[in-house]
């Protein structure tokens, strides 16, 4: 889960993007990833539907978003699209998130 936060930086440089723009594209991700922890809340989808099965779709999504974004995307606007994406998807996920609020 944490590969892409390591290679978005080296190949949004290796593909163009300016360093400074590269490296800022960490914040992004963890802002937009803050905003999935709190606004659709993965602890209610975690006392309803279970917390692994919650874990197990916000990974298929983080999936998804990685083979189908990442992968085709060489400019520097669907890189950042790709950090927003990657970043809304990976963040519901995290187990320390849901495991406090599901007891």
């Amino acid at each position: 889960m944490f590969v892409p936060y390591v290679y978005m930086i080296l190949s949004s440089i290796h593909y163009g993007m300016s360093v400074q723009m590269g490296y800022n594209l960490i914040p992004i991700l963890n802002g937009v990833s803050f905003f999935c922890r709190t606004v659709p809340p993965p602890p209610i989808w975690a006392r309803k539907y279970g917390q692994f099965n919650v874990f197990i779709i916000t990974m298929i999504a983080s999936v998804i978003v990685i083979l189908g974004s990442w992968l085709p995307s060489r400019g520097n606007a669907a890189l950042v699209v790709l950090t927003i994406l990657f970043g809304f998807a990976s963040g519901g996920g995290n187990l320390e998130s849901l495991s406090g609020f599901s007891i």
